[in-house]
């Protein structure tokens, strides 16, 4: 099969930015620009054609969060078994934001990651980068958001960024510091620092994986939900296009 020529390519991006600009302003598609994104096999794609089709765990790919599984095994760490899932905690910080502790407040902050290291920070940072900016992208996180989720995010950066919560943390971060006094000490506490940066690569390898294995499947499922919608326009298409 020949490869498109650069005027094709040109053509496909140009009724792409146009089927984007349709979902900005709230049109309805029609079955041809549905059928033209989920023939991309792209996540995004999916969730601003038929958004009632993204599953649990591609909605939390698509707003940078680990797979349901891990984002409720984290909330029970963090809150000592009281809580178990995103939409308790965010009644949590919503109804009380003093309430909750540094790690509550940081999982809402970090979309359910557990606080972690520098290095492992830097790593989720290089697995969100590589979709985010992206205009879809970002279309799709706005899609499956939900208010309370947007909320709960801006109550917690705001009370993770009260002075006093700062002062704590560099207080925190001093006495850790400080207790550094000896060349033992201090190489345990560099080794250490390797020990976490080697683990942040690991994790990061593993989200990779994870992201290989989710794409194989999103891109499977959106052939198949093209291959079985009706070629051209069906009726309620047809309607749109009149309404013209």
């Amino acid at each position: 099969m020949a490869s498109p020529s650069k005027e094709e390519l040109a053509q496909a991006v140009a009724y792409r930015d146009t089927i984007l600009t349709k979902i900005e302003s709230n049109q309805s598609l029609t079955c041809s620009e549905k059928r033209f994104l989920l023939r991309t096999g792209s996540l995004p794609y999916k969730a601003l054609a038929f958004p009632e089709s993204i599953t649990p765990a591609q909605r939390n790919r698509i707003r940078y969060s680990p797979p349901p599984d891990i984002v409720k095994a984290n909330i029970i760490k963090v809150t000592d078994g009281q809580l178990s899932t995103p939409e308790e905690l965010y009644a949590k910080v919503l109804r009380d934001p003093g309430s909750l502790g540094p790690e509550e407040l940081t999982l809402i902050v970090r979309n359910m990651f557990l606080p972690g290291s520098t290095h492992e920070a830097l790593a989720r940072r290089r697995w969100q980068n590589k979709t985010s900016g992206s205009k879809a992208w970002n279309m799709a996180f706005n899609r499956v958001t939900t208010e309370q989720e947007a909320e709960a995010h801006r109550a917690a950066a705001r009370e993770e960024m009260r002075p006093e919560r700062e002062e704590e943390k560099r207080r925190d971060y001093l006495e850790k510091v400080g207790k550094l006094e000896t060349s033992e000490e201090r190489e345990s506490y560099h080794a250490r620092e390797r020990m976490m940066a080697e683990q942040a690569g690991e994790r990061l390898k593993e989200w990779e994986e994870y992201d290989k294995i989710l794409e194989k499947e999103v891109k499977a499922e959106m052939k198949r939900m093209a291959d079985e919608m009706p070629q051209g326009e069906c009726d309620c298409c047809a309607g749109l296009q009149e309404a013209k």
